[in-house]
């Protein structure tokens, strides 16, 4: 019996030691800015196969689809991807500067990734498939790294909000990008296919009762 009893106590005891050791050695990483630079993040110059790009502007072509022009800082073209309503709002109000009273989804991706203890890193439209676009954030954590698959639309909403390098496989850019026109063809173009750029508006962060999100 008294084996027994004494067996329990130094498991008991084990258990008491396991547990304070790591709450006291073990806890997770204080939050950060997932936007601050760090030592051993991947580096912000674009892979060989890849190319650096802006956001030239997002709003609406003459069918009323939107999209979101990326602009090569090395070649005189621009990408369109048709993306979402909402994901549109996203990446206009970051560009103005107009930000909603509540946290929008990409805000709320960026404080859990802070809360986290993670940093963006960089973003990659990698792929065209079937007229879909496919795009991965990278993402650090102390000295691990990870590649999440996503929309390049949210990607870029992300990004935008980090100040993240955006960018796109050479491959990708040289299949769905377009001519740069000059001045003439410009105007010609904008009379053939108006462009109405986005910009978002009081009422663009209201719901469909008229309360504020």
């Amino acid at each position: 019996m008294k084996r027994w009893i004494g067996a329990v106590a130094v498991t008991f005891s084990t258990i008491a030691i396991l547990v304070v050791g790591h709450f006291l050695f073990f806890q997770p990483p204080p939050p950060i800015d997932a936007c601050e630079p760090s030592s051993n993040s991947l580096p912000e110059r674009p892979k060989d196969h890849e190319l650096r790009v802006t956001v030239e502007k997002v709003g609406q072509d003459s069918m009323g689809r939107h999209v979101v022009l990326l602009r090569a800082t090395t070649e005189n073209q621009l990408m369109p991807i048709f993306i979402g309503r909402s994901e549109a709002i996203a990446i206009a109000s970051e560009m103005g500067g107009v930000h909603a009273q509540r946290p929008m989804t990409h805000d709320l991706l960026k404080s859990s990734i802070e809360m986290l203890g993670g940093r963006v890193l960089r973003i990659v439209v990698s792929d065209l498939r079937g007229g879909t676009f496919y795009a991965r954030i990278s993402v650090s954590r102390g000295d691990d790294s990870y590649t999440l698959d996503a929309r390049p639309s949210d990607s870029i909403a992300l990004a935008l909000r980090c100040n993240a390098p955006i960018l796109v496989r050479k491959d990708v850019f040289g299949k769905a990008s377009i001519d740069l026109p000059d001045d003439k063809k410009q105007e010609k173009s904008d009379r053939e296919v108006p462009f109405n750029q986005s910009v978002p508006r009081e009422h663009d962060f209201r719901d469909t009762r008229g309360s504020a999100i």
